[in-house]
């Protein structure tokens, strides 16, 4: 483990949850002197444990941002969620300090490793962790984390890989990190009001590929990254019928030139073209580190990841699958098209774009049950392309879909929660909101085996 090169040195961390303590720990143990700040008040922080034990150590010091001397510090750190419009940020800027974040950090400790990453719109989170399992299972000294879950700051010291998933707030503090294998898998309108417009947020995602001398995976199923192909050497991957190094054809098969590599029908655990484009991504960095063979092996024994089209209940033959994470329309869509004979639970706080996006990949719903604040201005973008039931809660509508569906005539058939919404209306995060479907589902297929026997 190398240092970090602030020993001794007065350094000021923006931000306090899991990145920000991170950050601010590992800048203690490296020998700084710690300035924190988060603009939650003082007695709410310290209900984390976290932060009081932060706060136990000498030299770590709360201080008000505000009236922070800037020009004393030698760097300023910020967690991803701050906006680089946000005041004290500009403060900062003002008295010529660089604004980092903790992936500079990890790239400073491990001197010696590799790093993988993944950025896009959609997908990163299944593509990062598939990545990270099949190297594991390979024999790979690695590490996975990042936007997913652990803070990169708290992964394990002196791996030989790290498999990072990279948000585009994580990507705008990178200046140092080389990253020897990057995948930019896609790219649709979100986080907009944070980046401004379509260009900015294209901008920072192609920061993944700063590394020239690395090996990048772009997929080119997006205008905007066709386009970015010819700018570059990339390797491309296609699932949609654009010509790329590796192309998913028509018939759910990867192909490599002239070569079958592996048929994605048979990885029914991950269902959906989407996944198919998060397989091959993943497949085209794997087979520069391990075989083949071994990369269609461990695919097989992947666990799909919580809130993602999960799989979360069967009742005779008809499907429950929890896709909370779908916190926009590009994201639910992918789902949409993964399905026939679809109940379709959506709705919460919508985006910018509304739900018309949508509109176009509605012919296997049968019918649309919205919840949400915005219940009847969802219920009116949809009506006139697919029944609509106006439900407003989660409860209603996972109730209201099944009695729909028990007047079908159907025997089979999904049960779909892909909102196309954030979920901050009704609930405190999109986990918050699956774990809600997943237990509203559990109570309803257990009553019905109930009244069955």
């Amino acid at each position: 483990m190398a240092g970090l090169g602030f020993k001794g040195e007065k350094v000021f961390v923006y931000g306090l949850g899991r990145s920000g303590q991170a950050m601010a720990a590992a800048l203690y143990a490296d020998g700084a002197e710690v300035y924190i700040y988060d603009k939650t008040p003082l007695d709410e922080l310290l209900q984390s444990i976290g932060i009081k034990n932060l706060l136990n150590k000498p030299k770590v010091y709360f201080v008000d941002g505000g009236s922070a001397d800037f020009q004393s510090f030698k760097g300023f750190f910020k967690s991803p969620g701050i906006s680089m419009k946000d005041v004290v940020v500009q403060q900062a800027q003002s008295a010529g300090l660089d604004i980092m974040g903790d992936v500079d950090l990890l790239y400073r400790r491990e001197p010696n490793a590799q790093f993988v990453a993944i950025t896009g719109t959609n997908g990163k989170s299944t593509t990062t962790a598939l990545i990270g399992h099949v190297l594991e299972k390979a024999g790979k000294k690695v590490a996975t984390g990042g936007n997913l879950g652990t803070a990169v700051l708290n992964l394990p010291v002196g791996q030989d890989y790290y498999v990072l998933e990279l948000s585009s707030y994580q990507l705008e503090t990178m200046h140092e990190m080389k990253i020897d294998y990057a995948v930019l898998l896609n790219i649709t309108p979100d986080h907009l009001v944070r980046h401004g417009d379509m260009s900015n947020y294209l901008e920072v995602k192609k920061k993944v590929f700063s590394n020239e001398d690395g090996f990048h995976v772009l997929g080119i199923d997006n205008p905007e990254l066709l386009a970015l192909s010819t700018a570059g050497d990339f390797h491309t991957v296609s699932t949609e019928g654009a010509t790329a190094e590796l192309q998913v054809n028509p018939e759910g098969v990867l192909v490599e030139g002239e070569n079958e590599v592996m048929d994605m029908k048979e990885f029914s655990h991950l269902p959906g073209r989407h996944n198919w484009q998060n397989i091959a991504c993943a497949y085209a960095i794997l087979k520069e580190i391990v075989s083949a063979e071994l990369i269609c092996k461990f695919v097989f024994t992947f666990k799909s990841l919580p809130h993602r089209l999960e799989k979360v209940a069967e009742y005779n033959g008809v499907k429950f699958y929890n896709d909370s994470k779908a916190t926009n329309p590009d994201s639910a869509i992918r789902a949409l098209r993964s399905f026939k004979h679809i109940f379709w639970i959506c709705g919460g706080e919508m985006k910018d774009e509304g739900m018309y996006p949508c509109l176009r990949h509605l012919s296997d719903v049968e019918c649309a049950f919205v919840i949400g604040t915005q219940t009847p201005v969802i219920a009116s973008q949809l009506q006139g392309h697919v029944e609509t039931v106006e439900c407003g809660t989660l409860e209603e509508a996972v109730y209201k879909s099944w009695r729909k569906y028990k007047v079908s005539g159907l025997d089979d058939a999904v049960f779909l929660f892909s909102p196309a919404c954030a979920s901050w209306d009704q609930f405190d995060s999109f986990e918050h909101r699956g774990d809600a479907f997943v237990n509203l589902c559990h109570e309803l297929v257990n009553r019905l085996q109930a009244e069955q026997q």
